[in-house]
């Protein structure tokens, strides 16, 4: 079983509340789910805030193949 996990953090420059949260999708090719994790972990263009954060892991069977945060390969 091929998953992505994405867990982010978004910290309004205006006020103290912080959005935190996650969820992971469940993918059949491992590829696509590359190319997903990849997207999701990149900041938004034009977003109001640069203290938002996202980090996005793909597991295959279990096994950690990739992780990127904020758009970075930071696989170990």
């Amino acid at each position: 079983m091929i998953l992505v996990t994405v867990e982010f953090i978004d910290l309004p420059v205006t006020t103290s509340a912080s959005y935190n949260g996650g969820f992971g999708v469940h993918f059949y090719n491992l590829n696509e789910a590359k190319l997903f994790a990849r997207s999701q972990s990149e900041p938004i263009s034009g977003a109001a805030s640069d203290r938002d954060s996202s980090i996005c892991r793909v597991y295959n069977d279990g096994i950690l193949v990739e992780a990127w945060e904020n758009g970075q390969d930071i696989t170990p």
